[in-house]
């Protein structure tokens, strides 16, 4: 089951948690290495499954996808599903989707 419930302060006191969905494994490390060494919490997944199953897993704060992953939930068809779960963390994607770059 997802989590819905809304971010609390105690949520954005920790560290900020990033989540990287893209299936390059050489840019997953890259970013994954690069933001951890940069203080934040970084999980790194391949593809829109294994999305789906970090996001049930705990709230992120911000999430950077691939927008096209073979095979899998590219960032054009998570937007629709992130909203779903997560309204409050998609301000930026709404203004890509009012400039046309992705749908949603």
């Amino acid at each position: 089951m997802l989590s819905t419930r809304p971010w609390t302060n105690a949520d954005r006191l920790m560290t900020q948690k990033i989540l990287v969905v893209d299936d390059d494994p050489q840019l997953r490390t890259l970013l994954e290495n690069y933001l951890g060494s940069q203080g934040y919490e970084v999980a790194a997944v391949p593809d829109g499954h294994a999305m789906r199953g970090a996001l049930a897993a705990q709230p992120f704060d911000l999430v950077i996808l691939d927008l096209t992953v073979p095979g899998g939930m590219g960032g054009r068809d998570a937007v629709p599903f992130i909203r779903r779960i997560r309204a409050d963390v998609l301000d930026l994607l709404q203004g890509l989707a009012d400039k046309g770059y992705i749908k949603g």
